[in-house]
């Protein structure tokens, strides 16, 4: 898959330990990439990175080949701020005169306004067309910045975990839930005081780390069946568990494990 965006060993730092990142990033034409991270995590950095807006330290953003600071490539580059949305149940035209009169421009000005736009990024065709039926298009990448890791679940054809300005984790959220959870869940345990040396054996053995104090968490491979063998194991050692909470791995799950934090927007 040829890479619409590239960008390799790109690097800044703001001074004093603020907005520092480091980051390679390929997007595959036709590929939709969700980068999710909490706020302070790099996300608007980088994208004034890709868009040409912020002085690189080192390395280098590439679109279809070339630098995004000139003027050129400005064509090939679209950047759509969390504010703005589309109504998918309307046609493309319907959503462009509204926009255009939300924009300040009355209802003819705004009708006036529409065809020239179309034919100027070659969908005149697609006027018509109702937003929700339209392809992102073969030959178009989409970089997803966000921390919403619902829209990222649903939307992204893969994923970078985004922290402190470095990727932690990438790939499909199939891939990642494999990766850190195999076929099994995500457990939750508390215990009613802090582990004894032979329930801590019994838990690392089950795959869950010490979260904090009576707290352990981790993939659990034998899933929901296995949890009265391992809850019936503890108790036959002297603690008990107090709390249970058996989760489907998701994004949320994906992020604790790579990142040993709870996703904070």
């Amino acid at each position: 898959m040829a890479s619409v965006l590239q960008l390799q060993q790109v690097c800044r730092d703001f001074g004093g330990g603020r907005g520092r990142f480091g980051v390679d990033l390929s997007i595959g034409a036709g590929e939709i990439y969700g980068l999710i991270g909490p706020n302070g995590a790099g996300k608007t950095s980088l994208i004034r990175a890709i868009c040409g807006r912020l002085v690189l330290e080192g390395g280098t953003v590439r679109i279809n080949g070339s630098d995004p600071s000139a003027p050129d490539t400005r064509r090939w580059l679209g950047l759509v701020s969390q504010e703005i949305a589309l109504y998918r149940d309307l046609t493309v035209i319907e959503n462009l005169e509204l926009l255009g009169q939300l924009a300040g421009l009355g209802p003819k000005e705004a009708k006036a306004a529409v065809a020239p736009a179309l034919e100027w990024v070659k969908l005149a065709d697609r006027g018509g067309s109702i937003v929700a039926e339209l392809s992102g298009g073969s030959g178009v990448a989409i970089l997803v910045a966000t921390h919403d890791l619902t829209e990222a679940e649903s939307l992204a054809d893969r994923i970078g975990v985004l922290v402190e300005g470095t990727i932690r984790a990438e790939g499909s959220l199939a891939a990642l839930v494999g990766r850190y959870f195999g076929a099994g869940v995500e457990l939750t345990l508390t215990l009613s005081s802090p582990a004894n040396p032979i329930s801590r054996q019994v838990l690392e053995q089950a795959g869950l780390d010490l979260e904090f104090d009576q707290r352990w968490s981790g993939p659990y491979q034998p899933g929901v069946e296995g949890l009265p063998a391992l809850t019936a194991e503890l108790t036959k050692a002297g603690d008990i568990v107090v709390e249970s909470v058996v989760r489907q791995p998701g994004l949320a799950s994906v992020f604790r494990r790579a990142t040993g934090q709870e996703f904070e927007r």
